[in-house]
């Protein structure tokens, strides 16, 4: 795994340099003011039901009186998974949602590059690999979509 760290290095700086400015106002900023928003709502959720109590996990206080409501939507319970640490630390869920959102860049990308040299031992392939589907158009055109951003 230590051959491949420079690769994990060079991920993180491709993500922080194409997705600038967001990494400088993390604690303060959202991609857009519609789904982002949204996501960081079911994140906190998440993570409260996490911290508190389990039991009732889809009955977000949503469209109350209904119950399961949160099965309206995606429960983004993995990627609450990773951020939990991050939140723990910071108390800030605009930037533990920002740090998700980033961090599904830079394991896209990683992980494609992985999967790429395993299959070919050619790390050339697997750097070029993994910018390719980090940061295709597809990709881009979704950076709303937490959902599809988090494919790692």
């Amino acid at each position: 795994m230590k051959k491949h760290i420079w690769v994990l290095f060079l991920f993180i700086l491709l993500t922080l340099v194409m997705l600038r400015p967001l990494p400088q106002k993390m604690g303060n900023s959202l991609v857009d003011l519609g789904d982002s928003v949204l996501n960081t709502w079911i994140l906190s959720w998440d993570i409260h039901k996490f911290t508190t109590d389990i039991k009732g996990f889809f009955d977000a206080n949503i469209f109350y009186p209904h119950r399961l409501t949160l099965a309206y939507s995606e429960h983004f319970v993995a990627s609450a998974l990773l951020v939990l640490p991050i939140w723990l630390i910071s108390k800030n869920m605009i930037f533990s949602f920002n740090f998700i959102f980033l961090l599904s860049f830079v394991l896209c990308g990683f992980g494609t590059y992985l999967l790429v040299y395993k299959l070919t031992k050619n790390r050339l392939a697997g750097i070029i690999s993994g910018i390719i589907f980090a940061f295709c158009p597809f990709r881009l055109s979704r950076l709303y979509h937490l959902q599809v951003l988090t494919a790692q």
